[in-house]
Parts: structure tokens; C-alpha cells; sequence
């Protein structure tokens, strides 16, 4: 019979503070994983609100050209956030679909703006001409992107 009693003390179950500390220790894992991921997502989110602008930017130079019809695109700051919209100039009012973007700080050739137009000609000009820098400011860092608008000399 004494065996019997040894097996049974060397197969203690766990205690209840093992269990606890095992438990914060997967919750606190979590958390940081959660962390990270909000911080990865919201930078795919800016990337992606950048190349959606910089896309709507090329059509409507390549729309200008094609429709042989003046655009006019509108950045303008939107309850907490930036929207582009853009209609053309010359057959009634035909406007596309509404851009957000979600970025914090958008510069036009070194300046911040807070509203501003840009005029897609049927020549191929864009009127102003620059560099627009996209700031995404986030905890301990800032992404930012860049492109530029540029004349399009007729060619599509």
C-alpha cells in the first residue's frame, strides 16, 4: 500500500498562483502583440490613403487628356481627417467618388496647407506643379510619403 501513496505525490496538480501567473503572463504576451499590430495596421492604412491619392491623381491627368475636358480636384480638410473630390469643369457637374484619407499633415512644396485645388488642364498641365509630403504622426514616430504632381505633355 505505501506505493500507492508515492504515486500520488509525484503527481501533484498545479497550484492556483501557477495558474494565475500563467495566465498574466499569456494576457501580457497578447496585449504586446496587440500593440504591435494596431501600429502595423495603421501604417498600411496611411501607405494605402497615400497610393488611393496618388492613383486618383494619375486618372484624372489621363481623364483631362482623354475627355479633352478640364478637372478640377479639391483637398480639403473633413471632420478630423482630409477628403479629395473632383469634378469636371466643363460638361455640367460630373464629380467622382470621394477620397478620405486619413492623414494627419499633408504638405504641398515644403508648406502646410489646409485646403487647396489642383486644375487638371485638357493639355496635359497641372496647375500647381509640387511635391505633396504625407505625415502620419504615431507613438515615438513618423511615416511619411511622397510624390509628385507633374505635367503630362499630352502623352498618356
Amino acid at each position: 500500500m505505501p506505493t500507492i501513496n508515492r504515486s500520488r505525490k509525484s503527481k501533484r496538480a498545479l497550484t492556483l498562483i501557477e495558474i494565475v501567473i500563467a495566465c498574466a503572463l499569456l494576457a501580457l504576451s497578447a496585449g504586446v502583440i496587440g500593440i504591435k499590430m494596431h501600429q502595423v495596421a495603421a501604417k498600411k492604412r496611411f501607405q494605402a490613403d497615400v497610393m488611393r491619392f496618388q492613383e486618383q491623381v494619375s486618372v484624372l491627368q489621363k481623364l483631362a487628356l482623354v475627355m479633352q475636358a478640364d478637372w478640377k480636384g479639391k483637398l480639403k480638410q473633413e471632420r478630423g481627417g482630409w477628403i479629395f473630390v473632383a469634378e469636371c469643369m466643363e460638361i455640367g457637374v460630373q464629380e467622382m467618388k470621394k477620397i478620405p484619407l486619413g492623414s494627419s499633415c499633408i504638405m504641398f512644396n515644403q508648406k502646410n496647407i489646409q485646403d487647396m485645388e489642383i486644375i487638371f488642364f485638357s493639355t496635359g498641365l497641372v496647375q500647381p506643379e509640387g511635391e505633396f509630403i504625407f505625415l502620419q504622426k504615431g507613438k515615438g514616430a513618423v511615416d511619411q510619403l511622397s510624390f509628385r504632381v507633374r505635367n503630362s505633355r499630352g502623352s498618356i
